[in-house]
């Protein structure tokens, strides 16, 4: 599928379009090619102040300087200037989005991985795109991070970003195959803390049970058993826990089979 960059900045940094010249008073305000964030205020006398801070600058530092101040004339008032502004400048109003880096990268894997995302019971792999494609979204990652004072800004894109297929042209993304609770595979049982796991019968359609304890990391793994229950739709099971917890651990699927 295809994406684009400012796709990707609305999942970080989500806007909105000025409506009405009162709606730009007192927000933060984003436009295209401006390495600053903008607020106007209205002065007495129908004047309008502007003001200015950089972006990637962690928010609770952010530090808003007098950009320029229009006093308005007989011709032109203050609103008249700001509303011409507006229509030249074409200014976005900031939103509340992702709290952290995670919660963003998640909703641009569910950008990317379409409608079924929620219903997966994990991603397996990573998305493909190119290198460029990759570089672009990791700095963007970095500043939304550095905006929330990380000490590592960009890690989590680091571990969970796109992998890299040069074949691909800019901003084109390869979907990574998916997990469903209907997806033919078998599993294992893996536990911590001594815990022991009594089975019945734990079925899932045409496939065997395997208890060999290799725990193979998953990003979607789900605790405690109960849960493991409810998604895989398992049944007839009990459980002797000494203080561990108790985990599905994926051992081999075949996506669309």
């Amino acid at each position: 599928m295809r994406i684009s960059e400012k796709a990707v900045r609305e999942i970080f940094w989500p806007t909105k379009q000025v409506g009405r010249i009162e709606d730009v008073f007192g927000e933060t305000l984003m436009v295209d090619g401006f390495d600053h964030y903008v607020r106007v205020d209205r002065r007495s006398g129908g004047g309008v102040m502007f003001f200015r801070a950089p972006k990637g600058v962690r928010r609770r530092s952010r530090l808003w300087e007098s950009w320029f101040f229009y006093e308005g004339t007989y011709s032109q008032s203050g609103e008249d200037f700001l509303r011409d502004w507006i229509r030249r400048m074409k200014p976005r109003i900031l939103l509340k989005g992702p709290e952290t880096e995670i919660d963003a990268i998640d909703a641009l894997y569910r950008l990317v991985q379409g409608e079924d995302y929620d219903r997966a019971i994990r991603v397996a792999g990573w998305p493909k795109a190119n290198e460029t494609t990759n570089l672009t979204i990791a700095r963007i990652a970095m500043d939304f991070e550095r905006e929330r004072g990380s000490p590592f800004p960009g890690g989590i894109w680091l571990n969970c970003g796109f992998s890299t297929d040069n074949d691909l042209p800019d901003w084109e993304v390869i979907p990574a195959p998916m997990v469903f609770p209907e997806t033919p595979w078998r599993y294992e049982l893996a536990h911590t803390g001594g815990c022991t796991v009594a089975q019945k019968a734990f079925l899932l359609p045409g496939n065997a049970i395997h208890r060999e304890g290799v725990e193979i990391p998953g990003t979607r793994t789900f605790t405690p058993l109960d849960e493991v229950i409810r998604v895989l739709g398992l049944r007839d099971y009990a459980t002797e826990e000494d203080g561990g917890t108790v985990r599905v651990i994926e051992r081999e699927w075949r996506h669309g089979a």
